[in-house]
């Protein structure tokens, strides 16, 4: 329920202060450069093999997560530079 309401002042601030394309592009860089960070992390931790193995099953779960947020990010930027 929280994550609706923090989407709902999300919408309501993007209808009232429209982020240019440029900042849109900024802020989707930098936060492809902090997923792509959060992976290294994560997959050295896989790698160590000091985790448990459901610990180390669920912490890939959350890098196919950045994969797909990077994928997204990767789309957006391609359409927001071309279109």
């Amino acid at each position: 329920m929280v994550n609706y309401k923090l989407n709902y002042l999300d919408i309501r601030m993007d209808t009232m202060f429209k982020k240019s394309i440029k900042t849109q592009i900024e802020e989707a860089e930098l936060e492809i450069d902090d997923c792509e960070e959060a992976k290294i992390l994560l997959e050295s931790d896989v790698k160590s093999e000091y985790l448990f193995d459901r610990h180390s099953l669920e912490i890939q779960k959350w890098i196919k997560e950045y994969d797909h947020r990077i994928e997204y990010l990767k789309h957006f930027l391609e359409g927001a530079r071309n279109g």
